[in-house]
């Protein structure tokens, strides 16, 4: 089957080894069927490997091209290999493995309400490894750094309608099995990965994150501090920062109960750096969510509100802010009526859900700014210095809000004076985003 003299390793250390010829076979009859081609594999040649950086995931890149049977066409597939080697990469195997599975059923697969129009196609998943299709092959790509931290209204267009259409589906599955509480306590027995991520933001005790919530709020006041003192004032008065784990697990308790209903897989992570777009003539026309490592079961506006206030800047939000959640109605909606087939949609109000979207979202901006205190600095430093990711630390890439042992380097660890801590304290950048953060949430009557 295989032409071994066009197998190729590039820029790979000896740990890597090319997949069996069984497992690349598979991967490239699922690439066809994917493609829509009715075709069975003859022979794959021109196998590359080779290692991609990217500041979000570093990955392994393995091309080559399938030989059908019975024609002379070839088929290019390109694979993007990632290595399970954490408890939340974990958790994005289980979700290809079983979850999405469920979400994408075969039969919706070249249809409206297509899982995977919003995710990477999985060809294969292993017991330690993903295969994912490597969606900068289609044409896909992440944003120009410097639009990172304020994404134009086309991007978030499509950003936020792709993240509706995604909850749409879980939302979908969780009616599915049962209604109410009864749909949600299905969802996470069925799936108890998704409780991992709760389990990490409910467990105090057992974890670092306290701590590293509390040292990255210090620090955010500190910036403030320099740039409006009152404010700051302000907030240390409202704020204990060793308290502010505990707030951030209130949000979450209080609108599980408050707002059960709203309860979807979340991304966990949903900002510029993990999403990908295809363009033309420089104008987005596609969006793809990337790095599924940080999935759990919570409020949906968590992830609406930590993506607009890491990705936008405050005059934007006050121009858009409330156009964009109105299309994120629409676009769930939308999602919902190609899952159900039918209208009016059973048990669905989209005024009612507008109302509630709205109400929640406001909660949740405080919930947003707690994780961008972490994440913006995290991101900006990694903007400013992509050639040593973090040297001398323990981080390669933009870690996941509940990676502990990654955080931990940066936020509790650090030395004092540490490259880090000095660039954070004198981005006037950073000063600027968290100051316009607090003034909307004090026009809000949300935290002050």
């Amino acid at each position: 089957m295989f032409h071994k003299e066009t197998c190729i390793q590039t820029h790979l250390d000896n740990t890597f080894e090319i997949p069996e010829e069984s497992v690349i076979k598979s991967i490239a009859e699922n690439a066809l069927k994917l493609k829509q081609a009715n075709l069975s594999v003859d022979t794959v040649t021109n196998i590359t490997v080779r290692h991609i950086e990217h500041p979000v995931n570093d990955g392994i890149i393995m091309d080559f091209l399938v030989k059908v049977s019975s024609s002379d066409d070839y088929f290019p597939v390109s694979v993007l290999i990632k290595k399970v080697t954490t408890s939340s990469s974990s958790i994005e195997l289980q979700a290809y493995s079983t979850l999405f599975k469920d979400l994408q059923p075969v039969t919706m697969l070249n249809q409206r309400g297509n899982l995977y129009s919003l995710i990477p196609r999985p060809f294969m998943t292993q017991k330690q490894t993903i295969f994912l299709e490597n969606l900068a092959s289609s044409g896909f790509h992440s944003v120009e750094r410097k639009s990172l931290f304020s994404l134009d209204f086309s991007h978030c267009l499509l950003a936020v309608e792709t993240l509706a259409k995604f909850h749409a589906s879980s939302y979908f599955l969780r009616r599915q099995l049962g209604l109410k509480g009864k749909g949600k306590l299905e969802m996470l027995q069925k799936y108890p990965f998704l409780s991992q991520g709760a389990s990490a933001y409910s467990q105090k005790q057992h974890s670092k994150l306290g701590v590293i919530y509390e040292n990255a709020f210090e620090l955010a006041c500190k910036l403030i501090e320099s740039e409006n003192p009152s404010l700051a004032f302000k907030l240390r008065r409202k704020v204990d920062p060793a308290s502010v784990f505990d707030k951030v697990v209130t949000l979450l308790e209080d609108e599980k109960y408050e707002n059960d209903d709203f309860y979807v897989v979340c991304h966990g992570n949903f900002h510029s750096e993990n999403l990908l777009f295809k363009y033309d003539r420089n104008e987005p026309i596609e969006c793809r969510i990337s790095n599924l490592d940080s999935i759990f079961f919570g409020p949906l506006a968590s992830d609406l509100a930590l993506f607009l206030l890491t990705c936008t800047n405050f005059k934007f939000r006050s121009e858009f802010e409330e156009k964009l959640l109105a299309f994120y109605c629409d676009a769930f909606e939308e999602q919902l009526l190609a899952r159900y087939n039918s209208n009016p949609l059973p048990d669905f109000d989209i005024e009612e859900f507008h109302r509630k979207l709205e109400r929640q979202y406001m909660k949740m901006l405080e919930f947003g700014f707690y994780n961008a205190c972490i994440l913006l600095p995290i991101m900006l430093f990694q903007y400013n210095n992509p050639v040593n990711k973090f040297k001398g630390n323990e981080v390669h890439s933009i870690p996941n809000l509940l990676q502990e042992n990654c955080l931990s380097t940066l936020f509790v660890n650090r030395d004092k004076g540490s490259e880090f801590e000095n660039f954070m304290l004198n981005s006037s950048f950073l000063k600027e985003r968290l100051v316009e953060i607090l003034k909307q949430l004090a026009k809000c009557r949300v935290l002050l």
